[in-house]
């Protein structure tokens, strides 16, 4: 019988799932069972100690909130995105190299416990920020495909997020499903048909969560305004900052708090469903919330620089179409971002606005930048 690797044991999920008298138990258990009768009598107390001292995890002092926020970012960026990617990418080709990432990423955390979220003590608020600072750099990594697209449009965006949404958040917690139900005793069917749902619930409501995201960083924000119409001109061309991020901050906020808890609970049920046991629906639900608040608040900074430089943007517009001496080129390209902007709301309008444009600029004269031109 070969002896099991002590890092395989303690980089498993079985190992990981139990508390922090289960995995002594384990850790004493393995040196009395396959170190200890390999040595001398005399041996056995040195050994034992140093032993101790390579596998006992060391105390782990308790972070001020300001420590813990950078801290499950970084956890965040090195365990979790790693881990996500691996599953990923096991969920999809069913690939050795994304299972080999999986368990190094499961590995680094069991040889980090120092980087586990430290939430006990802390006020709601405090809980929210650490949950949510260890779920940035996964959401990070669906929000930047998008954001690249964004100059394509809105289609364009939606598409950049199904896509990085379904690809990574879903074909991950697919597999981790497909897993739990496995070890569960659960057969193989079932085992596919429960990870084939949570990969729609998660996909899904991620999409959702993500375009949400993109907006708070000022990607599609609706301007404020008094039609439809308007609020199109006046997102490509309103140099406000606070009014518009302020009205979307907590649209972001109640949309990914209420994706997260949804996905969290129906995730949870569903493994529930198929035999997973130590499932708490509603627990992993308002986890879920909780963390999307926090996320949201830390992207809150972002968001309000996203909106400033859409401004900055928006101004140089606005004064091509304003001001009469600005270069053609630049007029004829800033009544083009109108025109389409206005064209997702009415195709009609836009054409209305776009012949008016077009007429000005001609004749050398200022465009006006409400629905009225």
């Amino acid at each position: 019988m070969n002896t099991p690797r002590w890092d395989n044991i303690a980089a498993s999920d079985a190992f990981r799932a139990l508390d922090q008298n289960g995995r002594e138990q384990v850790r004493s258990a393995y040196f009395d069972d396959f170190v200890a009768p390999t040595l001398r009598a005399h041996e056995v107390p040195d050994a034992r100690q140093e032993w101790d001292s390579f596998t006992k995890p060391k105390p782990v002092e308790s972070r001020s909130l300001l420590t813990e926020v950078p801290t499950q970012v970084y956890a965040g960026a090195t365990i979790d995105l790693p881990k996500m990617v691996g599953q990923a990418m096991q969920w999809m080709s069913d690939g050795e190299t994304g299972r080999s990432l999986a368990e190094w990423a499961r590995a680094r955390e069991a040889e980090h416990p120092e980087l586990a979220p430290q939430v006990e003590g802390r006020s709601l608020p405090g809980k929210a920020l650490t949950l949510g600072a260890r779920a940035l750099a996964p959401s990070a990594a669906s929000i930047i495909p998008a954001a690249i697209l964004a100059p394509a449009g809105a289609l364009a965006v939606g598409a950049g997020a199904a896509v990085a949404s379904f690809g990574l958040f879903g074909g991950s917690q697919a597999q981790e499903t497909y897993e739990n139900v496995l070890k569960a005793g659960g057969n193989e069917e079932d085992a596919q048909r429960a990870g084939w749902i949570n990969y729609m619930i998660e996909g899904g409501g991620e999409t959702v969560g993500t375009i949400a995201g993109y907006k708070l960083l000022g990607i599609g924000a609706k301007a404020i305004g008094k039609s439809p119409v308007d609020a199109a001109i006046k997102g490509v061309t309103s140099g406000d900052i606070i009014a518009p991020f302020l009205k979307q901050l907590p649209k972001t906020a109640a949309v990914e708090a209420g994706t997260e808890f949804a996905q969290n609970l129906g995730e949870a049920t569903v493994e529930q469903a198929h035999g997973v046991q130590g499932k708490q629906p509603w627990a992993e639900g308002l986890e879920g919330g909780l963390a999307a608040l926090g996320m949201t608040a830390l992207l809150a900074p972002f968001g309000l620089a996203g909106f400033a430089s859409r401004a900055a943007r928006n101004e140089r517009v606005a004064g091509a179409l304003t001001d009469p001496q600005t270069p053609l080129p630049e007029r004829i390209a800033a009544a083009s971002i109108v025109t389409d902007a206005i064209r997702e709301e009415n195709p009609e309008a836009a054409t209305v606005w776009s012949k008016n444009a077009t007429a000005a600029i001609a004749g050398n004269l200022p465009i006006t930048l409400d629905e009225s031109f």
